[in-house]
């Protein structure tokens, strides 16, 4: 059996230090998603992935400053198809990454690696693309011994993707592409690693429902996957965003991010290894006033801090009802943190949209144009999250969108690091 060492599941990648790397450049970068290395303390090295305007690809830009300033990459070698389909970037790091450093970056054109910080790429593989909501997954595992003819053995990165029919494991050191099973017909959406077994994620036909339902599976070794654990209620559905919805915890426990019909967003925990599910009632009395007030259903980003097991971050972002927001509505963003593993939460900052009734908050920002709203414990007492500033009325309207940084672990924020 695979032996899960560490996983890789963020919305983008830090990339490493080369004694050679140029300075970084002063001009700021409107990141829509920012990740810090998994060795920041040490490296004080993060990543953006950003773009030049709406319809233009995604690109990288990396910082050895601590967030501080970036550097765009060339990028050299990193093929996209043609159109729209080229726009996304999906981008991750090797969990070895402090000594393999080795930096993964997918496109509709397949699997690319990096070792020189993103500036040139090769093709890994080019039978999987697209990436994104939760793909791929990167992990470190010995080699399974029926491998080894091919793919020898030791330890081995490995690129998983959940994508129905042709999801895959891909052995990133060897450039081996292995198909897998997954769950019974090929509705694969997400796979969760770091318990006792794989589980994978996907829809499955309910005749009683008469629509399809949402259900954990346990998975073999091989990611073989048809043993089913638990049915989520008729409705209960993945959003179509966000890299952050299936992480599993020190603990053990596993959290899902799901969204109610099209309107209320919850957070549902397993300390079973996914035999059970339950809606985490502290997270969602966070939430709830949320849920109540906004149309649309909220955006939420909820991330452990890699230096303690038991603090936690949750970044929430609230809408308007109709186009108006309500006066009992809670404020449009706000930053939380636990301290007891998720038991109780306390609300460090808040900021109401530009044209929310209300007290104004200590938050530097008042929107979350980024997709997902991620926030980034570094593991040092910093804390890093993609956010904008939107200026009006009385001033020409102004988006000022980029990186923002606490450095007493949420406690206060301002512009970079």
């Amino acid at each position: 059996m695979l032996r899960m060492t560490r996983l890789g599941a963020a919305a983008a990648v830090a990339v490493s230090v080369a004694p050679s790397a140029p300075a970084p450049a002063a001009a700021p970068v409107p990141c829509e998603a920012v990740v810090a290395s998994p060795a920041f303390a040490r490296d004080r090295t993060a990543a953006c992935l950003y773009r030049k305007d709406s319809n233009s690809p995604m690109l990288l830009a990396m910082s050895t400053d601590g967030a501080r300033s970036w550097r765009k990459a060339a990028m050299t070698g990193l093929a996209r198809p043609e159109g729209v389909q080229g726009i996304d970037l999906v981008v991750r790091f090797s969990p070895a990454y402090a000594t393999d450093r080795t930096l993964l970056a997918v496109t509709g054109s397949g699997l690319f690696l990096s070792t020189d910080r993103g500036e040139t790429f090769s093709l890994v593989d080019g039978l999987v693309g697209g990436g994104g909501f939760g793909n791929p997954l990167v992990y470190v595992a010995d080699a399974p011994a029926a491998t080894a003819p091919v793919t020898g053995t030791g330890k081995h990165l490995y690129v998983l993707f959940a994508a129905g029919y042709r999801s895959a494991l891909v052995d990133a050191t060897t450039r081996w592409h292995q198909p897998v099973a997954a769950v019974p017909g090929g509705s694969t959406v997400r796979f969760a690693l770091g318990g006792p077994s794989p589980v994978a994620f996907g829809y499955a036909d309910d005749p009683l429902a008469q629509d399809q339902v949402l259900a954990a599976y346990r998975c073999t070794a091989d990611f073989s996957c048809t043993d089913k654990l638990f049915s989520f209620p008729p409705g209960v559905r993945f959003a179509m965003t966000g890299d952050e919805q299936v992480q599993t915890l020190r603990d053990g426990s596993l959290l899902v991010t799901l969204t109610d019909g099209a309107r209320d967003v919850h957070v549902w925990r397993s300390t079973d290894g996914g035999a059970t599910f339950t809606v985490w009632k502290p997270v969602d009395a966070v939430l709830a006033p949320v849920n109540r007030t906004s149309e649309g259903a909220p955006r939420i980003s909820l991330m452990p801090d890699p230096a303690s097991s038991k603090r936690l971050f949750l970044r929430v972002t609230g809408g308007p009802s109709r186009g108006k927001w309500a006066k009992d509505a809670p404020p449009a963003e706000q930053v939380f943190r636990s301290d007891n593993a998720g038991r109780t939460w306390q609300r460090l900052g808040y900021q109401r949209a530009v044209f929310q009734p209300g007290r104004r908050g200590t938050l530097p920002w008042n929107d979350a144009t980024a997709d997902p709203t991620g926030i980034v414990p570094t593991g040092d007492g910093r804390t890093v999250l993609v956010a904008a500033t939107y200026v009006s009325p009385g001033e020409a309207s102004e988006n000022r969108t980029g990186v923002y940084c606490s450095r007493d672990s949420g406690l206060h924020w301002t512009r970079t690091c």
